[in-house]
């Protein structure tokens, strides 16, 4: 295997540790290697670690979001009912009251 084809090969492996192949070349002995791709590995998944949390969180968020929605529009919907009930209230009496005058009006000319 060519030094190129390996490098080729050995990069993706690097870049997945977030390192690079100069620093990797710059150590002299294998056992400074062997620890600095364990170091890297545990940065990896302790980034992958905080991303999967960050993202469980960012859904508890999303939906305690909805459910706060859900019933802020329940209340508003029962304070419109009730408000409609109490102008179909007042429209009602309206009416009496002008059916009322009506009446009186027309009592009064005869």
């Amino acid at each position: 295997m060519s030094t190129a084809t390996f490098q080729h090969d050995f990069e993706p492996c690097l870049a997945r540790l977030g390192t690079t192949p100069e620093e990797v070349y710059a150590l002299d002995d294998i056992e400074t290697l062997r620890q600095l791709i364990i170091k890297k590995e545990r940065e990896r998944q302790a980034i992958a670690n905080d991303l999967e949390v960050a993202a469980r969180i960012g859904l508890v968020i999303s939906e305690t979001n909805e459910a706060i929605q859900i019933k802020e529009l329940d209340q508003a919907r029962r304070e419109l009912s009730k408000f409609r009930k109490e102008m179909d209230g007042l429209s009602a009496q309206l009416n009496d009251m002008a059916s009322e005058m009506v009446n009186s009006k027309e009592t009064e000319r005869f």
